[in-house]
């Protein structure tokens, strides 16, 4: 009966803190409360009056924000090269987290990318083409955004070698751009390293 009540108090006490943590990145925003014949400003830093290296329209939809300011009054999105800062007094999250399908995983020398045609089914795209190989050990998450995401793996078949691909919450560069994204991939098998999208 003792044990049964420690359980129970820890289960209690994961779910008031699981209460408290912010909502996991990355996920879809909408622009919200901007007028029509204007747009939501992206500015290089987390204020007001930074200056601005971008613009949202006032009907965007599915902005993937991938990190959050100290004071959590901005998120941070890509904005073609570069990244930059948007009120999210104007952004609103989407109340469905998006599925492993809405993320694409992708790196350079050479360029691939790898993305989740189904749970059991992954797109692997090189220069030379794109395949479909089949998941032996699927995800053990399939959302992403929760703030409970600790990462992922799954193993498939590339061309018969075994691989395990992790996808891991962290700040990541791709290399090539001023863009910063909020998961990596990581397949040691391949020698795959990069960082993961929503599209």
């Amino acid at each position: 009966m003792r044990l049964l009540m420690t359980m129970l108090l820890i289960l209690i006490a994961g779910a008031v803190a699981a209460d408290d943590l912010p909502p996991g990145l990355p996920a879809f925003y909408d622009v919200r409360d901007v007028a029509a014949d204007d747009r939501l400003n992206i500015r290089a830093q987390p204020d007001a009056g930074a200056p601005i290296v971008g613009t949202l329209a006032h009907d965007r939809q599915r902005i993937e924000v991938t990190a959050f300011s100290r004071g959590g009054g901005w998120g941070r999105v890509n904005t073609k090269e570069g990244s930059g800062w948007a009120s999210l007094r104007f952004l609103t999250r989407q109340s469905i987290a998006p599925g492993l399908t809405a993320l694409t995983c992708f790196g350079t020398e050479p360029f691939w990318s790898i993305s989740f045609a189904a749970r059991d089914t992954i797109l692997y795209s090189t220069p030379a083409g794109e395949a479909r190989h089949p998941v032996d050990t699927p995800p053990a998450m399939d959302l992403i955004g929760d703030p409970l995401f600790v990462g992922t793996r799954f193993s498939w078949r590339y061309a018969g070698t075994p691989a395990t691909g992790l996808i891991l919450p962290g700040q990541c560069a791709d290399g090539m751009s001023d863009r910063y994204f909020a998961l990596h991939f990581v397949d040691l098998a391949l020698g795959l390293n990069g960082c993961c999208s929503l599209r």
